[in-house]
């Protein structure tokens, strides 16, 4: 099996006539029902090669998938939410649905596959990582967690990260006036559901589609503030996954949603600055990735919001944490060219923390802060 998989990639160059696709046609379904095969046996091997040769068909010139779009993702929607299985072979599974979507827009338009991504896409963004799964059992922060085997999924490999991935693909090459609806019923769907990771799973797919349907929500009130509400209520979980994923999304609302947003500045900017203090570092992280952005992005709008927090940021630089510090550095410097004056007004403060940074050292970490340091001076 696993050679006739290879085989059947490797005629894919060649078929440069319609006798040639006609003669082909039958290998599509064959390799869909051989990676079904390969599953109810258990050969995983052969399913990943066979969704690698699927993956072939649909970047393949020749239009040898046209036809079987529908099976395709049904597949790979079975493997994709499949939990028992490995996660590199789920993970490939979606990126053959990122090719379906890159490749064959109109198909799925016509097909009305549209909503079944939409859900696909906010489920997998909803599913915990094993840190996360482990950290939740033990009742403890992820942060705390710095026991974890090398072998442990990496951020990028994470069903979350491959369903973000897949959202923002949704929403970048299907319609808004389709994908916009279909994510607002995701939404409805989560808040009956309930559950920390359902309301994770709709904010991190929220702040993926942004870039597609920021026009479309712009479009009405309702929508913009239905959107605003959601992240709100992100950053207000008692859960630090949804605040992180709301952080992000945030950031992503900056980018895409003023200046529409801001006559939400004080509900949602005046929260995400809370995130600064928060509990977690991860959240602390996030919040201060999405002030960087606000600050980049609104400028001198975003003086009444980092007031009152450089002096806290002053402090931080002071700080044992080189997380902290480091974070403090950047969200200074990031405030530094948006809003100078203000940072000039607590000059004083930041000088004297700034003089512990440029020591004689060798140490890379004392490096990177160094020069962080220096561009802010």
């Amino acid at each position: 099996q696993r050679g006739a998989l290879h085989a059947a990639s490797a005629l894919l160059p060649y078929l440069d006539s319609e006798e040639a696709l006609s003669s082909y046609a039958p290998i599509v379904p064959a390799t869909i029902a051989t990676v079904r095969n390969a599953l109810s046996r258990e050969d995983i091997s052969t399913a990943a090669e066979g969704l690698e040769v699927i993956g072939d068909f649909m970047e393949s010139p020749a239009p040898v998938a046209k036809s079987h779009i529908t099976s395709i993702i049904s597949l790979s929607c079975e493997i994709s939410t499949h939990g028992s299985l490995p996660s590199v072979l789920r993970g490939s599974a979606v990126d053959v649905l990122r090719w379906c979507l890159r490749q064959r827009p109109r198909a799925i338009l016509r097909r009305r596959l549209v909503p079944t991504l939409v859900e696909l896409a906010v489920h997998l963004c909803a599913e915990p990582s094993e840190s996360e799964r482990i950290a939740d059992e033990h009742g403890s922060s992820i942060d705390e967690r710095t026991d974890t085997d090398d072998d442990d999924e990496s951020e990028a490999d994470t069903m979350a990260a491959h369903g973000s991935r897949l959202a923002h693909d949704v929403a970048l090459a299907l319609p808004a006036e389709v994908v916009g609806p279909c994510l607002l019923a995701a939404v409805e769907a989560a808040a009956s559901r309930g559950g920390v990771y359902s309301l994770r799973g709709v904010v991190l797919a929220m702040g993926f589609m942004l870039e597609g349907i920021a026009e479309w929500l712009c479009a009405s009130d309702a929508r913009l503030a239905g959107t605003v509400s959601l992240l709100v209520h992100g950053m207000e979980s008692a859960h630090p996954a949804p605040r992180i994923a709301a952080c992000h999304a945030l950031a992503e609302a900056v980018r895409y949603l003023e200046p529409e947003l801001e006559s939400y500045h004080d509900r949602v900017l005046g929260e995400l600055v809370k995130r600064i203090s928060d509990p977690s570092a991860s959240v602390r992280a996030a919040g201060a990735y999405a002030l960087e952005v606000l600050a980049e992005e609104i400028g001198d709008a975003a003086a009444p919001f980092l007031h009152d927090l450089l002096p806290r940021l002053g402090a931080m630089l002071q700080s044992d944490i080189a997380d902290e510090k480091n974070l403090a550095l950047a969200l200074l410097c990031a405030s530094a060219s948006a809003v100078p004056t203000e940072v000039l007004r607590s000059a004083q403060g930041l000088a004297t923390a700034l003089q512990s940074f440029f020591v004689d050292s060798d140490e890379e970490s004392v490096l990177a802060e160094r020069v962080r340091a220096t561009e802010l001076a």
